[in-house]
């Protein structure tokens, strides 16, 4: 582990000679225990992730005991807890990625890499190509649609094509009539057991793909 300090013998070797007692040592360890638990959620937890089990409801858990929920980390806050997250003063959540900074710093919107990350946040299980991983990307070729602008009365409204347009564009607003919507530049594929959880897929690919880029999610059987 990175910065892995050993407090005690840290004490030890600052204190002057003639004071390196037991009691002065505990003393000072003391004092240095909050500074001791944030370097190891911060260059534990946060740099390296967490391994934690998932949450089993119905089951009990003991004070301090952590548990992965929703890709979330969460630490029990008393003794034969058994009760379901996010129960108030029972569990606390804690602002630690799941997937520790060493290894997202190497993540992009390459689409192995991003597969992988995917797989890897989800649980899921990923494959070396050519084999197909249960989360996996396919790129769109995006076609030239129109778009249209209209002040929010159809009545009202002009389409712009490639290289074309109906009547003179003024109005502000441009919207998507229902049988037109914007194509994704590329596709997440999940499992079918994993419905509910587009908004989840997106939000997490698009911290790896560059600004702009149209994500869509569809779930297989």
């Amino acid at each position: 582990m990175p910065y892995n300090i050993n407090y005690t013998s840290l004490v030890h070797d600052t204190l002057p000679p003639d004071k390196r007692t037991t009691r002065h040592s505990r003393w000072l360890v003391a004092l240095l225990s909050p500074i001791v638990w944030l370097k190891e959620e911060f260059f534990g937890l946060y740099m390296q992730g967490a391994t934690y089990a998932a949450f089993v409801p119905l089951t009990v858990y003991n004070k301090g005991t952590r548990v992965i929920f929703n890709r979330v980390i969460w630490e029990s806050l008393m003794d034969n807890n058994n009760r379901l997250i996010p129960f108030p003063g029972y569990w606390k959540r804690l602002s630690i990625p799941v997937i520790g900074a060493e290894e997202r710093v190497w993540y992009s919107g390459h689409t192995i890499v991003l597969e992988w990350a995917l797989n890897k946040m989800f649980k899921r299980t990923f494959r070396q190509p050519p084999a197909q991983s249960d989360i996996y990307i396919v790129t769109n070729r995006v076609v030239n649609l129109p778009f249209f602008v209209s002040d929010g009365d159809v009545h009202n409204s002009s389409s712009v094509g490639l290289d074309d347009s109906v009547g003179y564009v003024k109005a502000e607003q441009m919207v998507y009539p229902g049988e037109v919507s914007p194509a994704g530049n590329f596709t997440i594929h999940a499992p079918q057991a994993m419905t509910g959880t587009g908004d989840a897929l997106i939000r997490f690919a698009k911290q790896y793909t560059p600004q702009g880029i149209f994500i869509e999610v569809k779930f297989d059987n």
